[in-house]
């Protein structure tokens, strides 16, 4: 079976508790998880079981990637000597 790597990518909060009418401060937070499945679809849905997800604005909050957070999805090609 052929080797996917499975890029997930969100926007979190980093400002904490804040008045929704003032600027956010925001960060990108990024996993890149490597798979292997039979095709891009199956990929991203066992990227999704495996990973450890991301940590919230508050201490103690960790989320899980969802299929809809994948941005990225690309198979590893093998070089030939």
């Amino acid at each position: 079976m052929p080797k996917y790597k499975v890029i997930f990518q969100t926007m979190v909060q980093t400002d904490g508790w804040t008045n929704p009418s003032q600027d956010y401060e925001e960060k990108v937070v990024r996993e890149t998880v490597t798979v292997k499945a039979r095709n891009k679809t199956l990929a991203v849905k066992d990227a999704v079981k495996k990973t450890f997800g991301y940590i919230g604005p508050r201490y103690g909050d960790r989320y899980s990637w969802g299929i809809d957070q994948a941005k990225r999805v690309t198979q590893i090609k093998k070089k030939r000597c």
